[in-house]
C-alpha cells in the first residue's frame, strides 16, 4: 500500500523555482562555456588561461588580456563573448536560492513569512556586505 505524502504550497513554489532557475542557469553557463572552450568568439583565450592559472588575478588579467580589472563588471561590459555569457549562468545559479525564498513568502504560513525574510535579508547581507567593506568587489 503507497502512503501518499501531502506537500505545502509554500514547498510546492521554493522547488519548482529551484528546479527552473536551476536548469536556466546550468543552460547559460554550460552552452556557451562548452563553445568557448573551442575557442570562438571568447574574451579570453583558453590557451592562455591554462598557461596562467596559477597565478594572482592581477597578473592573470595583465598576462591573458593585458588589462588590470576593478571588480566583477569586466563579464558584463562584455557579454558578446561566449565566455562572458557562461559567467551569466554562475550569477543565475548563486541568486537561485534568493529568488526561491522570495518565491515562497508570500505562499508560507504567518511564522514562515517571518523566518523566511529574516533568512532572506541575512543572505543578502552577506553579498552585499564585502562589495561595500571592499570597495565595489575585486
Amino acid at each position: 500500500m503507497v502512503e501518499e505524502v501531502e506537500v505545502e504550497p509554500m514547498n510546492k513554489v521554493f522547488a519548482r523555482v529551484m528546479e527552473v532557475m536551476t536548469l536556466i542557469g546550468l543552460i547559460v553557463m554550460i552552452v556557451p562555456g562548452l563553445i568557448s572552450l573551442t575557442g570562438e568568439n571568447v574574451y579570453v583565450d583558453p590557451i592562455k588561461t591554462v598557461q596562467n592559472w596559477d597565478k594572482p588575478a592581477e597578473e592573470f588579467w595583465t598576462d591573458v588580456k593585458g588589462i588590470r580589472i576593478h571588480g566583477y563588471d569586466w563579464f558584463l561590459t562584455n557579454l558578446e563573448y561566449f565566455d562572458c555569457i557562461s559567467l551569466v549562468g554562475i550569477v543565475i545559479l548563486a541568486l537561485t536560492p534568493i529568488v526561491s525564498i522570495l518565491a515562497t513568502i508570500p505562499k508560507a504560513p504567518r511564522v514562515y513569512k517571518l523566518i523566511l525574510t529574516v533568512v532572506l535579508v541575512e543572505m543578502l547581507f552577506a553579498i552585499v556586505r564585502p562589495l561595500i567593506m571592499a570597495g565595489g568587489g575585486h
